[in-house]
């Protein structure tokens, strides 16, 4: 029995000795891959640094665009309010000047109007001048036909005869 016991403290031994190294051999594979992810976690800490810099880099350019987009929105802003007050001042200057056009318009074609009527009257009446004219035209050489002749008889100096038709032309 004590040899029974002896074998059996004696296997126990040898497997708790095979435990051991396993579990030596576990522990450095483990002591081996916890260095291998220190040096990971090491390797992560300095990418993770590098990002954050990277990261404060792109806060500060797109702080820097806004800034300059807001500033550009403002500027556009203005314009487009200067645009929009030269535009109505324009239309208005044209609506004053449509209103002074059209109050021309009306006047002139009044004064057309009116010009027109006045001038029908004056073209008949200048048709009957005309006609009048006509006469005291004809009745004119007739009577310088007339005094010319009595002048020829009545007279033998011709300058006295011009002197009578000078007269009657006056």
């Amino acid at each position: 029995m004590e040899n029974k016991m002896f074998e059996l403290m004696e296997k126990m031994y040898i497997e708790f000795s095979s435990f051991k190294t396993d579990i030596t051999t576990e522990v450095k594979g483990i002591r081996q891959d916890l260095n291998s992810v220190k040096e990971d976690v090491k390797g992560l800490k300095e990418d993770v640094k590098s990002l954050n810099v990277k990261v404060d880099k792109n806060t500060m350019l797109l702080e820097n665009l806004t800034v300059k987009v807001e500033t550009i929105a403002e500027v556009q802003k203005s314009n487009m309010e200067q645009n929009e007050k030269a535009h109505n001042e324009t239309v208005k200057i044209l609506n004053e000047k449509i209103e002074v056009v059209e109050l021309a318009i009306k006047d002139t074609s009044n004064d057309r109007k009116e010009i027109q009527e006045n001038l029908e009257p004056l073209c008949e009446d200048m048709i009957v001048v005309k006609s009048v004219v006509k006469i005291i035209s004809n009745d004119i050489v007739d009577l310088s036909d007339k005094i010319e002749f009595i002048g020829l008889k009545e007279f033998d100096n011709e300058r006295e005869l011009f002197m009578i038709k000078k007269k009657l032309t006056q």
